[in-house]
């Protein structure tokens, strides 16, 4: 009888037991697939306030995934690699229209798509805060909330 007890209570420990790859994974951040919507530009690290509604929208065309959107005078578009694995990611040449603006619009401007372009990471703060780590400068993060 005392074998017993031990044999079933280990038969039972081990069947109620979960193995860590049988808990399904809820952690939204890690699916490449939250970063598909439309989102709005917030600020880079230092939290200053953008002067400019910057908008950027993510989503999936023939198996890809393609951004497009309006920075601070023109409209911009490119496509993205994404590993989710190391919540990495690519951004290709980014291509836009060629309106003219106020000098200070151009220049918020330029600086938007040169660190856009150097975008090699992505986080989520929460499921409406999208963060993109940058390769230059290095350290800094440009901050998007859903719309």
């Amino acid at each position: 009888m005392k074998y017993f007890l031990i044999y079933f209570t280990l038969i039972l420990t081990m069947s109620c037991s979960k193995k860590e790859s049988d808990t399904p994974i809820l952690d939204s951040s890690i699916s490449s697939k939250n970063l598909i919507g439309n989102w709005q530009f917030k600020s880079f690290a230092n939290k200053a306030v953008v002067p400019y509604e910057v908008t950027l929208e993510i989503k999936e065309e023939d198996g890809k995934l393609v951004l497009n959107g309006r920075s601070s005078v023109n409209f911009y578009f490119a496509t993205m690699l994404v590993n989710e694995t190391t919540k990495s990611i690519k951004i290709s040449d980014i291509g836009s229209t060629k309106m003219a603006g106020p000098l200070e619009a151009n220049q918020f401007e330029l600086k938007y798509f040169q660190y856009l372009g150097t975008a090699n990471k992505y986080s989520f703060q929460d499921k409406n805060t999208l963060i993109l780590g940058l390769a230059k400068p290095s350290g800094e993060i440009m901050i998007f909330e859903k719309k």
